[in-house]
């Protein structure tokens, strides 16, 4: 088959046409992954940003209450409440005393919970969402206050479904006692 100078203009024509398409499809193949990547570098950068803010506010609530529980563990009306727990005279003023504390230190909760996990006295002990007769003997945190630890945890509250922390929570004694920021 002999190509005439028309048929080979069009070949050639045709071959320039597919040379210019694959180049700009290559090109903006380049440009997309270029935006791409310096997209996804810029959300790491910020990511990362995020994660130290966040990491320096949840240090700052440790250490603004880091002493509260062993302050709550050293008060009497929680310890005598925990030595006769069904007494409404000792769960009223434990129920008091944790409200008052509560609302002096700038903590969302505090609570005593006894050696089972049951909350025995709460500064929400008049609200529907109480954490009054719940067991959070699964917790992390009680778990480490009953081997003498004092842990920090954060999580999603099973009573409130809200997620709060950090939970810093000391063990005084047979006490545990439990703030949540």
């Amino acid at each position: 088959m002999k190509l005439t100078p028309t048929g080979s203009r069009r070949l050639s024509f045709s071959g320039a046409l597919l040379t210019a398409a694959l180049l700009v499809s290559v090109s903006a193949w380049l440009a997309y992954r270029q935006a791409h990547q310096r997209t996804v570098d810029e959300m790491q950068a910020h990511g990362a940003a995020q994660i130290e803010y966040h990491a320096h506010q949840l240090l700052g609530a440790v250490e603004r209450f880091k002493n509260l529980p062993a302050l709550l563990g050293a008060q009497d009306a929680l310890g005598v409440l925990l030595q006769a727990p069904d007494n409404a005279d000792r769960i009223h003023a434990a129920n008091q005393y944790l409200a008052f504390a509560q609302s002096r230190s700038g903590v969302s909760f505090a609570y005593l919970i006894d050696v089972q996990g049951r909350t025995r006295a709460a500064s929400n002990w008049q609200e529907a969402s109480s954490f009054v007769g719940h067991n959070y003997g699964f917790r992390p945190y009680f778990q480490e206050a009953m081997r003498g630890q004092t842990g920090i945890f954060y999580g999603v509250g099973v009573t409130t479904c809200e997620p709060g922390g950090p939970h810093p929570r000391g063990r005084c004694g047979h006490r545990c006692g439990g703030c949540e920021d």
